[in-house]
């Protein structure tokens, strides 16, 4: 970490650059552009990152309509792309209900 304290260009570690500042009385108030350098935290081990379960909420899918697109010749990405859902989808749902896929 680089900081300039009192025209100097002052580099070192965060904890290094605190005591500095600490020993000469702070710094001038021109030079007050970056962020006062607070007193450094002791590091503590990072938590265990539980990974995200993924919200599922399922559409409802109007099939009777996704089986009239399809036989008015829309794709199967088209009709997904229409409800909001995956083509895959759409094709899973028309094989259930025995539509046209």
């Amino acid at each position: 970490m680089k900081i300039k304290i009192n025209g100097h260009e002052v580099e070192g570690t965060a904890e290094e650059i605190y005591s500095l500042i600490q020993m000469i009385g702070g710094v001038s108030k021109e030079e007050k552009e970056p962020a006062e350098v607070k007193k450094p935290q002791t590091k503590k081990a990072p938590a265990k990152k539980e990974p995200k379960k993924k919200e599922t909420t399922k559409k409802e899918i109007d099939v009777g309509k996704a089986g009239a697109l399809r036989k008015a010749g829309w794709s199967l990405q088209k009709i997904a792309d229409e409800m909001g859902v995956s083509p895959q989808t759409i094709a899973n749902k028309l094989k259930q209900e025995g539509g046209n896929e």
